[in-house]
């Protein structure tokens, strides 16, 4: 199940792929998507008259082969029309429907002299429902799975970039490896909204309930 905000389906789809991270970018392209409008203005496009009729038929068409359907008008007048498979796309709105928080993420070095705090978010949007339930097997870090978030969130954090850099230089020195834990309060809070089969599958309720005792 990949997790995304409309708008950044509609830029995968019109080819800002800065915009995104690559993983989701990937992630997008392996989908079934049916592109039936996907334009960069209305105002530029003037999408009316035979444009509205020939969208409907091709929304009815799409519905038709069990496709769900998503309709998007962006702040800048952008347009996204497609269809999409409910069971491989989980949407929301906006950004902030993401990331209702930051979920935050600390990695440090074996000898302690490289610490990074992080914004491991757009890890969770990007990563597999297989991927967080690794992380939650292995309570929240100190583990592969753990590590694997750091290292994932290297290809767009820069702090990280550095924090790998350090490890390599320290490696051809002597050994040093690194650990990675993600808050798990955090977490959850962002599971609970945006992937809630996984919150109620493994029973999350119950770690927020003992937090706040």
């Amino acid at each position: 199940m990949v997790t995304a905000t409309k708008a950044e389906i509609w830029a995968a789809l019109m080819g800002n792929i800065d915009e995104i991270s690559p993983t989701l970018v990937e992630q997008l392209a392996r989908l079934d998507i049916c592109t039936i409008v996907v334009n960069r203005s209305m105002s530029e496009n003037h999408i009316g008259g035979d444009d509205v009729v020939d969208a409907v038929i091709q929304v009815l068409a799409v519905q038709a082969k069990g496709y769900s359907i998503l309709t998007w008008y962006g702040p800048n007048s952008e347009v996204l029309i497609i269809g999409y498979r409910s069971n491989e796309l989980n949407l929301v709105d906006t950004k902030e429907d993401v990331s209702i928080q930051q979920i935050v993420a600390e990695c440090h070095s074996d000898d302690r002299a490289a610490e990074v705090k992080f914004d491991a978010t757009p890890w969770f949007r990007q990563a597999s429902d297989d991927d967080i339930i690794a992380l939650i097997e292995c309570d929240w870090g100190y583990d592969r799975p753990a590590d694997e978030v750091a290292v994932v969130s290297a290809r767009w954090n820069n702090e990280l970039r550095v924090f790998f850099e350090y490890i390599g230089a320290r490696n051809r020195v002597d050994n040093c490896g690194f650990e990675c834990a993600v808050y798990d309060q955090d977490a959850i809070a962002w599971l609970k909204v945006n992937r809630k089969h996984l919150y109620d599958r493994h029973d999350l309720n119950l770690f927020e309930t003992n937090a706040n005792d």
